[in-house]
């Protein structure tokens, strides 16, 4: 009688101990969600898909010096040189020579419009549009179908060299290959275009910076 008492009361605490590990266990598996305030950061993928995008450079090294800065873009054709836009957006330096800064965005105009805006801190800022190209073969049931395409990447910078065009940012678009389009290669182009890549974007701009010392 007394050993199946002792049992009983050893199965019980078994069983207690079993129920609170099983508690406890569903307390760590528990996680808590809260809702946190949305950063500007977070909307950046969301503007990219948009078709919104900044790219920011460094010109600190010009301050205390009397320097120009003169934008332009070049337009290409499966890597041969096309012409140069036809516009060039100077900056004199008595309005950049407090500014450590230069950015330039993109924003979608229309199907086959992009813009791109050129901005120096308070010195001030511009906005071109630039012509896109329709992407090649693309059908639908049978009908061609009109679809463009397109694609910033930067150039690798270093130093900058008065009176050099100095390319910052290519607006390319995509190529058809193995039976669908993309657009791969490097994620930064060098400087000097020898990139093997660039022969085979059907269309793209360089937009890029000269700067100009005064005499």
């Amino acid at each position: 009688m007394i050993i199946l008492r002792v049992q009983n009361i050893l199965i019980m605490r078994y069983f207690y101990l079993l129920l609170a590990g099983l508690l406890a266990c569903a307390h760590v598996g528990a996680q808590e969600l809260k809702r946190v305030e949305t950063e500007f950061s977070d909307f950046l993928p969301l503007l990219k898909l948009q078709g919104y995008e900044m790219y920011s450079f460094d010109v600190s090294s010009l301050q205390g010096g009397a320097y120009d800065i003169s934008f332009s873009v070049k337009e290409y054709e499966k890597g041969t040189f096309i012409k140069n836009a036809p516009f060039s957006l100077l900056f004199p330096s008595e309005r950049i020579r407090s500014y450590k800064k230069v950015n330039i965005g993109f924003s979608p105009a229309a199907d086959s419009l992009k813009n791109v805006t050129f901005i120096v801190g308070e010195a001030g800022l511009a906005m071109e549009t630039l012509a896109l190209k329709p992407l090649e073969g693309i059908e639908q049931n049978g009908r061609y179908r009109t679809k463009y395409a397109y694609d910033i990447r930067p150039f690798e910078v270093g130093d900058l060299q008065p009176g050099v065009f100095t390319p910052l940012l290519l607006l390319g678009s995509y190529w058809y290959d193995s039976g669908g389009y993309r657009f791969c290669g490097e994620e930064e182009f060098p400087a000097d275009m020898s990139s093997r890549t660039l022969p085979l974007l059907p269309h793209y701009y360089v937009i890029g910076m000269t700067v100009i010392k005064q005499e």
